[in-house]
């Protein structure tokens, strides 16, 4: 990762990596539900597939509040995003399921076969997470003699930095 980057690179660099993303929703009792998915990056929105009978789409269906965290062995370690998420009513094809999962599985054969296996288990659908906020943290920027302090960078939905915190 060069330290000179901007966020909006910080974040791109990240995104494009097939990573597992946690999902926090906000259950009826009013505690969160974090749930690992693989995530497709596109038009600036983070989508998923799941199955349609989950927790997680019922918390969307009820409240579209949510956030994203992704963790990264590299620089900038962590992105966490705070949005809304949309559950499409219609149920996904395994095609589309193929298309998206063929950057974790290696071949669009070995992700066409995943996905029906996922659609014998019962009905799946996207969901499109926009953010509304991005908050990176890297240790690339550190100024500081200490190297286990890391900057948090705040950007806005397109990445662009909005403020730079020095953790205590």
């Amino acid at each position: 990762m060069n330290p000179h980057s901007t966020g909006r690179d910080e974040v791109a660099d990240l995104l494009v990596q097939p990573l597992i993303v946690k999902l926090v929703t906000v259950n009826e009792d009013c505690t969160t539900r974090l749930t690992p998915l693989w995530f497709k990056y596109r038009d600036g929105n983070i989508i998923f597939n799941t199955h349609e009978d989950t927790s997680h789409v019922e918390n969307l269906k009820r409240k579209k509040t949510a956030s994203v965290l992704i963790d990264a062995v590299k620089q900038p370690y962590r992105l966490h995003m705070i949005g809304e998420a949309q559950v499409e009513q219609r149920a996904s094809t395994k095609e589309e399921i193929a298309r998206m999962y063929v950057h974790y599985l290696g071949s669009y054969e070995t992700a066409e076969a995943y996905s029906a296996q996922l659609l014998s288990i019962g009905k799946r659908v996207f969901i499109t997470f926009t953010p509304r906020k991005i908050v990176t943290y890297s240790f690339s920027r550190t100024k500081t003699r200490n190297p286990i302090i890391p900057f948090r960078t705040v950007v806005d939905s397109l990445g662009q930095p909005i403020r730079r915190l020095r953790r205590p």
